[in-house]
């Protein structure tokens, strides 16, 4: 046998073997991914798709227009089917900083997959916004068990806003990997955010031939994001990696600043800022009109305050990477709606029209976890104006309706914010209310008539509450005001039936919201074998609010409460009482619950408390309030016993 038989008989036993071996391990894949995904789907009955493995590359390159930091995250992810016949919907988002390309999906024999794609701007309302746009694929996955692979590659011309990179994902993940490339003329600084309670590998290497420092970070079994209600924002809970991009060698070995500081992300916003093009003519006469005749300085700035609540739509941009440029304040008039940077750049420049020192002013409000100690542009998400007079600071936000002057909505409280001030900045912080803010006080006397508990009652709402119940009313179409005003007051009760009612000034926002009324309230009276079940309270807030305490996120309550109830009851002719529930005095630093009955000649008089001093409650106290909701619906479930 000469030597090109020879090598002719080993190429194709070669071949054999490697394709029966190839055979072989394709068939131990499906094996394994049809196990893991009928074993996943087992356990996660709501999921239609679990990614297998993700792997995330982010390699930090200079752009070849400016020279300055560019980032390329380049995404391989397989996708594992869980049920048969479905479609997966992956989204990529984008902007005039970040390009998508090289999108690509595969199934398990590399055959390459047609994948719908819809891109377009991201829209609420019927009002889109230029600088949030989003990308949406179709990946088909045709029985349980099978694999899509789909990769993607986006690059973000400026490192600025790469800010955050999250492990979770819309769907549970198996494994995710994400790597770091970080070169030695980058001073890239990637700061562990809620790590604790994740298992979380992390390993650091360097590459001497490239000259670059590697992270990686595996994770590993994660369930997608929660979707509990009353939920933090992401950066509260879940692990990410807050990248803080600070300075860079450039070609010439110079040192170019980034954003060390807060100094510097002040000197960023404000070159932002100072692109814009105001122009006063368009606005000029409605603010010498809303002062006219005004002499006082704070009541000169409430018109021009209030009327932009009134007068000017606001739209939210979506969270993360948005463009911070406001639009000019005259088109902000013309147009009646803008963002919140939009509405803070016009009601400045009215402001300033009518004489004031009015600033911009950059924050984070409570649904980001950070604060200026990091100076990225992941810590602010929101933009006001600071007015400075007679030696004292007003913040303002008139993105919020029917809040009062100096009066601040909970998610700024207490919150860092960066005031304008020429060439440098001042660094203050919000003014924090306590829960008395936010009171709702109810005062109620009824009798029983029949079996019907009749009455007059009165209503008084403030802070969160007001703001919240005026902005609903607003809303509401004007032939239905009076509907929208009567489900606040009976809560959506069928039984309860409102004979008549009104109300404190609707438009005026700094006084409290009043409803005095009368009603007939029926089924909460029961008789039986001579004897009479009471029951007064009919809202019984929060009677339904066990916590699951697997869930990630704290529970946020939005604010502060402060609940305050009394109800005097008239005890029929002929009746006294043979029973009243217990009362309920649970009293813990993050919340008390006080329910009181006693006789009072021939009258019940039952008082409520609910005082909840804190906005958000955290996972280490979810087993105290479980308990403590127990007891409180206990006490609500007891009636008052009367006999005859």
């Amino acid at each position: 046998m000469t030597n090109k038989t020879l090598k002719i008989v080993f190429t194709i036993l070669f071949c054999s073997i490697f394709s029966l071996s190839f055979a072989q391990k394709s068939k131990e894949n499906k094996d394994e991914n049809k196990n893991m995904a009928t074993a996943f789907a087992k356990a996660n009955p709501k999921e239609l798709f679990l990614l297998k493995d993700v792997t995330e590359t982010f390699t930090f390159e200079r752009n070849s227009k400016n020279d300055f930091p560019s980032v390329v995250q380049e995404t391989k992810e397989v996708i594992l089917g869980l049920k048969d016949d479905q479609t997966a919907k992956r989204s990529l988002f984008y902007n005039d900083q970040i390009s998508i390309s090289d999108e690509e999906a595969r199934n398990e024999k590399k055959e390459n997959l047609y994948m719908n794609k819809t891109c377009g701007n991201y829209n609420s309302e019927d009002i889109f916004y230029s600088d949030a746009k989003l990308c949406v694929y179709d990946v088909y996955l045709e029985k349980i068990g099978s694999i899509s692979t789909f990769e993607n590659k986006r690059v973000f011309g400026d490192i600025k806003y790469f800010t955050t990179e999250y492990f979770h994902d819309q769907l549970p993940i198996a494994k995710k990997t994400m790597i770091f490339k970080v070169p030695e003329w980058l001073d890239l600084e990637l700061k562990e955010i809620n790590f604790n309670g994740f298992e979380i590998e992390k390993k650091e290497s360097f590459d001497a031939k490239k000259k670059l420092k590697i992270y990686e970070f595996v994770i590993k079994n994660i369930l997608a994001f929660e979707k509990a209600q009353f939920s933090l924002g992401a950066s509260h809970t879940y692990p990410h990696v807050l990248v803080w991009a600070k300075s860079f060698l450039n070609k010439n070995n110079k040192k170019t600043v980034l954003l060390e500081t807060v100094a510097d992300l002040y000197r960023w916003y404000k070159g932002v800022a100072d692109q814009m093009q105001n122009k006063s003519d368009a606005f000029a006469p409605t603010v010498n009109q809303l002062t006219k005749n005004i002499t006082n300085e704070k009541e000169r700035l409430k018109a021009i305050y209030y009327w932009v609540q009134d007068n000017i739509r606001y739209i939210a941009f979506e969270d993360g990477i948005a463009a911070f440029k406001p639009a000019n304040a005259q088109d902000v008039f013309t147009k009646k709606y803008g963002d919140c940077k939009g509405m803070a750049n016009l009601v400045k420049e009215m402001l300033k029209v009518a004489g004031f020192d009015a600033r911009l002013t950059w924050i984070g409000t409570s649904h980001v976890a950070y604060d200026f100690s990091v100076p990225c542009l992941a810590v602010n998400n929101h933009m006001i104006c600071t007015v400075l007079l007679n030696n004292q600071r007003y913040v303002i936000d008139p993105t919020e309706k029917f809040i009062a002057f100096e009066d601040y909505a909970e998610r700024i409280q207490g919150r860092q914010i960066l005031i304008e001030d020429g060439d440098k900045y001042i660094l203050e912080t919000v003014p924090t209310f306590n829960k008395e803010r936010n009171a709702t006080i109810l005062d109620e006397q009824m009798k029983l008539v029949g079996e019907i508990l009749e009455g007059k009652g009165k209503l008084i709402l403030q802070g969160e509450n007001k703001t919240s119940t005026l902005n609903m009313v607003k809303a509401t179409p004007a032939n239905l005001q009076q509907k929208a005003l009567r489900n606040i007051i009976d809560d959506g009760n069928k039984n309860f039936d409102l004979k008549e009612f009104k109300t404190s000034d609707l438009n005026n926002r700094e006084i409290p919201l009043e409803l005095d009324y009368s009603f007939a309230l029926a089924n909460q009276v029961t008789t039986f074998e001579g004897e009479m079940y009471v029951t007064l309270d009919f809202q019984q807030e929060f009677k339904n609010t066990t916590i699951e305490e697997k869930r990630l996120s704290g529970v946020n309550f939005n604010e502060k409460m402060l609940k305050k109830a009394k109800v005097v009851f008239e005890i029929p002719a002929g009746y006294k009482i043979k029973q009243m529930p217990e009362n309920m005095d649970v009293k813990t630093p993050n919340f008390a619950f006080t329910l009181t009955y006693k006789q009072v000649g021939n009258t019940i008089i039952y008082e409520k408390e609910i005082a909840i001093p804190i906005k958000v409650l955290t996972k280490e106290h979810f087993a105290e309030w479980n308990k403590t909701i127990k007891i409180l619906k206990k006490t609500y479930q007891t009636p008052i016993i009367l006999v005859k």
